[in-house]
């Protein structure tokens, strides 16, 4: 009992500072209150399995109701409309509470899932705990030392594939390259003709520009799903960066917040199509994978 009080009270906590700081904050401030009509969008770089799952529930519960509902169905529905809509823990929470209704056990249940997808901020954590007493305090350390290692674990796995995906341009987590498989759905089907003729590829209905941009950021998007999940198993990147520094790549884009493993992988790929031209990388990466005009 005494560890679920501290739990609930770390919670209402950060739930009331997330609503008193809003001020202090005008890209939240400006931010209007979600419709209770609005409808599911975007993909806040959530996997799509976890956007799908969230989705298929919320099919069966629109438009989402803001009346005061503490089952199951009443507000995990509405927890899930909720992260889809958001961008950090801040802003679900913000989100949670502006329902309005049962916003305790809503911003709880935000809360909770907001954590494991963007982490709660340094600061946010700090300031919670002081207002916590120190009997409270003292159960939340006594409950952290259960299982510390799985938490650590879990926190820096968590944080890991955020700072990884914040360097992809392309690749957003999906399980499915959205850009081939847009390619594919124009694919004109030759399987029933002979070779030659059945392996050359033609697409309907899109224009050459439009082929070429999803062959290229298909590409990309290839490139740094390989890049996420071989940097998720540590891989050593030091080879293709070294090589890349040789080339004089060190400083070529320093503050495009690409990490340079990223950008060495992909100078090794460019050299494996057969260049190994820096210029010619720095034209491509700059204008096909930054898509910066002429």
């Amino acid at each position: 009992m005494a560890s679920a009080t501290a739990v609930t009270g770390f919670v209402n906590i950060l739930v009331n500072m997330c609503v008193s700081t809003a001020g202090n904050d005008p890209s939240v401030t400006s931010m209007p209150l979600i419709s209770p009509n609005c409808k599911v969008t975007g993909n806040r770089k959530l996997p799509t399995t976890a956007q799908s799952a969230a989705i298929n529930v919320l099919s069966r519960y629109k438009p989402i109701n803001t009346a005061y509902r503490e089952t199951c169905q009443g507000t995990v529905p509405v927890a899930y409309w909720i992260i889809l809509q958001s961008t950090s823990f801040e802003d679900a929470i913000r989100r949670a509470v502006s329902l309005g209704a049962d916003a305790d056990t809503l911003g709880a249940i935000v809360g909770s899932i907001a954590e494991a997808i963007w982490g709660i901020p340094e600061w946010m954590k700090k300031k919670a705990l002081s207002y916590l007493p120190q009997e409270m305090r003292d159960v939340l350390t006594a409950f952290r030392k259960v299982c510390p290692w799985k938490l650590t674990k879990m926190i820096k796995t968590r944080e890991k594939r955020a700072a990884l995906l914040a360097s992809c341009r392309f690749y957003i987590g999906e399980d499915e390259n959205p850009y081939w498989k847009e390619l594919e759905a124009h694919e004109v089907d030759k399987s029933h003709l002979p070779p030659p003729e059945c392996m050359h590829t033609e697409y309907q209905g899109l224009s050459a520009e439009e082929i070429d941009r999803l062959e290229c950021e298909g590409s990309a998007w290839k490139y740094e799903d390989i890049w996420y999940h071989k940097s998720l198993e540590s891989l050593d990147w030091s080879g293709p960066i070294q090589d890349y520094n040789i080339y004089g790549l060190a400083e070529f884009y320093p503050d495009d917040g690409v990490d340079i493993s990223l950008k060495a992988f992909l100078f090794n790929r460019y050299c494996h199509w057969g260049y190994t031209d820096p210029d010619g990388f720095r034209k491509w990466y700059k204008h096909t994978y930054h898509r910066e005009e002429e």
